[in-house]
């Protein structure tokens, strides 16, 4: 039951963090796109999440990005956290994550019409947000793994001196 219940913490934990994320982005997208980007290379209006202008996105959009949310959280947790698959190394189970993660984004992209599929531009800044992202996510949590590694190390370098 522990087990469960723990599982259910990390999943709704995850969940929430994601759709906060992705709700960050979606601003900052809507912020570079109102304010950065020429007029004529705005698709704003023709696709789905920025139908209603730069100034807003739909409720719809908001929905969508909770099941993307959602999905990717229960990639994470089969992936990332140890509670699955944990006999595998990290880095692999997070480059698959990674990759079906990207799988994922670009499914609810064509799926929910954010941007017209042929227009790069609009790929080209999902795969350079995607990087960015998965990048600044990824460097703090594999020093922090790598600094645990050490402490267990000295822990159970310290246990066998004093087994001696």
């Amino acid at each position: 039951m522990e087990e469960k219940n723990s599982v259910r913490k990390y999943l709704f934990e995850t969940i929430a963090m994601v759709f906060a994320t992705s709700l960050l982005g979606a601003a900052v997208a809507g912020f570079i796109m109102k304010n950065f980007v020429a007029e004529d290379l705005l698709w704003v209006g023709t696709g789905g999440f920025f139908v209603i202008g730069t100034d807003a996105i739909s409720y719809a959009s908001i929905f969508q990005l909770f099941g993307l949310s959602v999905t990717l959280s229960i990639l994470l947790l089969i992936f990332v956290s140890d509670i699955f698959l944990s006999k595998y190394m990290l880095v692999w189970r997070y480059m698959i994550f990674l990759g079906l993660a990207l799988v994922s984004i670009s499914l609810f992209v064509v799926v929910f019409n954010w941007f017209p599929p042929g227009v790069w531009q609009g790929w080209a800044s999902l795969l350079g947000a995607f990087t960015l992202f998965s990048s600044t996510s990824m460097i703090p949590t594999f020093l922090k793994i790598k600094r645990e590694d050490k402490e267990y190390e000295k822990a159970l370098s310290d246990y066998k001196s004093k087994q001696k």
